[in-house]
């Protein structure tokens, strides 16, 4: 899979070690606003996530 994504998408790999993945997993907001939006418990910082944006289906 990797081999196919270094092909196909060159520019979207980033590569990371678990350490770094996991760290930023637990620093992501776990709740959703809405379908393409990540938000705090609060709903007070949301952050768009873009990879969805770019690939909705019309």
């Amino acid at each position: 899979m990797q081999e196919l994504l270094k092909i196909h998408y060159p520019e979207r790999l980033n590569l990371l070690n678990a350490k770094d993945a996991w760290n930023l997993l637990m620093q992501t907001p776990k709740h959703y606003k809405n379908e393409d939006t990540f938000t705090d418990w609060s709903g007070k910082k949301s952050v768009s996530c873009a990879i969805i944006k770019d690939y909705k289906i019309m």
